[in-house]
């Protein structure tokens, strides 16, 4: 999957939380994408992870479960993923500039395949022999 996704979804019934949350921001850092978590209200800890520093990591987080008679809380967040593609083609340095300010994603991991990010911007399949 390694430059070849925005997001990656992951319905979850865990209720080990603290060992979960250390997967999924390692995944939204090492793949370079969103990450959206969603666990069951047993256990809670439902989120909106985004490749950025770790201040900005969360767009969203709701933590803690429910109990019966509470009710359903929907979380909406918009995921930039024009963004996250645009940043992504460009080269590392662009993206360094870009973090200057911390309010862009980080930069890509290394061997960050950008053929792949253009095959997605044009919305192609990849093929199957693909970098």
């Amino acid at each position: 999957m390694f430059s070849k996704v925005d997001a990656i979804f992951a319905p979850l019934w865990n209720k080990d939380i603290h060992y979960y949350n250390n997967i999924a921001e390692s995944t939204s850092r090492d793949l370079h994408c969103y990450f959206v978590q969603a666990n069951t209200s047993q256990y809670g800890e439902s989120r909106v992870l985004r490749p950025t520093d770790h201040v900005r990591m969360d767009k969203t987080r709701i933590k803690g479960g429910t109990t019966k008679g509470n009710p359903v809380t929907l979380v909406v967040a918009d995921l930039d993923i024009f963004g996250l593609r645009d940043f992504q083609s460009v080269d590392y340095s662009e993206q360094k500039e870009r973090n200057m300010n911390k309010k862009a994603f980080k930069p890509t991991p290394p061997d960050f395949i950008k053929e792949n990010v253009e095959i997605r911007i044009k919305n192609e399949p990849f093929g199957k022999v693909c970098k």
